[in-house]
């Protein structure tokens, strides 16, 4: 594929490839795969559709997953299209895949490069759910588009997760995770090990068939916001600090209609 017909984003180190050229949906596995063999870096593909302004924007994630950052990038790469200048905030939003309901983006360009807040797609459930090999039943944040186990860790090193009390090669994890994404029978399925503020997330998206250690994920980040604000009963922000840097999340009421929202904030650069 020319690469004029798609261009590399960094969103917390999440690298992200957005195709700007038409693909039929049944060949997007197939182009994506071949994109992150040629871009190894790289961590997810999005096919993107901005013909004119910003509700007409859509993205579709190679296995039709929901991908915050990738929304955010998209965001920005209309930014760029339309000549942000630094200081300069728009409202932008996206149609994305793996949610039924558009996504909207605050973006503010800085110059170099843009922050973002996308207002998340509220989970469609939180619950436990049990998983083979552990004996305990796991919090899960279901998108629909994809689910989060949120795992709360007593250690987390470059080579070991200590969690309920079993040490884990973080090898043997990328194959549990194939294993409890069948067992969940999920579209696809995150594991967010969480100690403290620090965040590690490992995802599997059985569609294109990749299994990664993520530099950082923002569904993850709100799924697992999500689930603490949850279970605190109350409206509550955090700050994680991910492989690849810090992504912020807010769960909160709207004060005018009441509803709950999910807000995340990063910054993304074209690479």
């Amino acid at each position: 594929m020319d690469t004029n017909h798609y261009r590399i984003f960094n969103p917390t180190q999440n690298i992200t490839i957005l195709v700007s050229e038409p693909t039929a949906v049944e060949r997007q596995p197939e182009v994506a795969a071949k994109l992150l063999e040629l871009h190894p870096e790289a961590e997810q593909v999005g096919f993107v559709s901005i013909p004119g302004g910003s509700n007409d924007i859509e993205l579709r994630m190679a296995a039709g997953e929901f991908c915050g950052n990738a929304t955010m990038s998209t965001a920005a790469l209309f930014g760029i299209e339309n000549g942000m200048k630094a200081g300069e905030e728009r409202v932008i939003t996206v149609s994305a895949s793996g949610t039924d309901k558009p996504v909207k983006v605050r973006l503010k360009c800085l110059g170099e490069e843009f922050e973002g807040s996308v207002y998340m797609p509220l989970p469609v459930e939180i619950n436990e759910v049990n998983v083979p090999g552990l004996e305990d039943r796991i919090p899960a944040v279901d998108f629909g588009g994809i689910v989060h186990l949120i795992a709360e860790s007593d250690s987390i090193d470059d080579e070991f997760i200590f969690f309920r009390q079993t040490k884990f090669a973080r090898s043997d994890c990328e194959e549990l995770i194939k294993k409890w994404c069948t067992s969940l029978n999920a579209p696809g399925l995150g594991i967010m090990f969480i100690k403290g503020d620090r965040l590690v997330p490992l995802v599997y998206v059985p569609g294109v068939g990749t299994v990664c250690w993520e530099s950082s994920c923002a569904s993850g980040t709100t799924a697992a916001g999500a689930y603490l604000a949850h279970r605190m009963n109350s409206d509550a922000s955090f700050s994680f600090k991910e492989p690849g840097g810090v992504l912020e999340i807010e769960s909160r009421h709207n004060p005018v209609s009441g509803e709950r929202e999910l807000i995340l904030t990063g910054h993304v650069r074209i690479v």
